[in-house]
């Protein structure tokens, strides 16, 4: 479930890795889609391909019926992956494909995104996808993801609190307007930064000169210059305080528990010792435009996205 990419796709029947050099020689332990597995399937013939961050997929666009949460519609025109990346062939990969929720304009199949179906199809009312995404540290009875369309779940949240903002992206993402960054409760003075909220990407990415800015009011924070990544100490120093980062948006500051700003251990065998920080220096876009990803969708909550709406947790 995507906000950053606008196609739905699933692997086709006769799929194979993209990589010659791969070992592997088809497109693992998946869930296919083809005229063996569904009579209503068509195939248009028509190639399409899409390149992400990490990994691509190419294919061909075709036709079937489709059912989301009881939500049914037929002759849905998405694509079938007939050539995938490393990336998504693997027997481990718990997916079988990719159901991107960004705005029709990024398409790469140029046809319309389920939200969009759902909605001409009278299915749902409302224009809007909203996300409930968990904190696996939370414990299992708060581990599960929510997905809703055509509304917000009104047990997760309290309306009193929404904060709703225009989407500012030209392009087709969910982007916001970023009113300052705030570090250990210093101002930083950023007025003119956006975020583009993206749910298929796991650490936030900003531009070079403010991730150097914004670790240099970190304590502890240590730049490793063979690998170029920030570090934290895993571990609030006994006395110490535990780094503060916030966000103003619409008004709000929305605040990261520290324990999302922490990435993964430098060592395994130490987790007390320093940890990668979960901000990743580039440029996602413009030079002011930061990637927000689900590292950092527990704080924004409640946020309305407006045009149409998204909303991350």
């Amino acid at each position: 479930m995507d906000s950053g990419s606008a196609d739905l796709w699933i692997g086709a029947e006769d799929c194979q890795p993209s990589n010659p050099d791969t070992e592997q020689e088809d497109c693992g332990l998946h869930t296919f889609l083809g005229p063996n597995s569904s009579s209503t399937f068509h195939d248009t013939k028509k190639p399409w391909q899409i390149q992400y961050g990490t990994g691509a997929v190419s294919g061909t666009i075709v036709t079937d019926t489709i059912s989301i949460a009881g939500l049914k519609l037929t002759n849905f025109t998405f694509g079938v992956a007939r050539k995938e990346s490393d990336e998504f062939i693997a027997d481990y990969i718990p997916f079988d494909g990719l159901l991107g929720l960004a705005r029709k304009a990024i398409s790469r199949q140029q046809v319309p995104t389920l939200l969009d179906a759902l909605v001409s199809a009278g299915k749902v009312k409302n224009p809007i996808v909203s996300y409930h995404i968990p904190r696996f540290a939370d414990g299992k009875n708060s581990n599960y993801g929510e997905l809703t369309l055509g509304a917000l779940n009104p047990a997760k949240y309290d309306p009193k609190t929404l904060v709703s903002v225009p989407n500012v992206s030209p392009l087709g993402f969910w982007e916001a307007k970023l009113q300052d960054v705030i570090v250990n409760g210093k101002k930083l003075g950023w007025t003119n930064r956006t975020a583009i909220f993206d749910t298929g990407t796991t650490l936030i990415v900003a531009p070079p000169a403010d991730v150097n800015a914004l670790h240099a009011q970190l304590p502890g924070a240590y730049f490793h210059n063979d690998t170029n990544y920030w570090t934290l100490p895993c571990v609030t120093p006994k006395g110490g305080k535990s780094p503060a980062l916030e966000f103003k948006i619409g008004g709000r500051k929305f605040s990261i528990d520290p324990r999302d700003l922490l990435f993964l251990p430098v060592d395994d065998a130490h987790p007390e010792g320093n940890c990668t920080t979960g901000i990743s220096a580039g440029i996602p876009g413009g030079p002011n435009e930061w990637l927000v990803s689900v590292l950092a969708f527990h704080l924004f909550f409640p946020l309305l996205i407006e045009d149409y709406g998204t909303i991350g947790r």
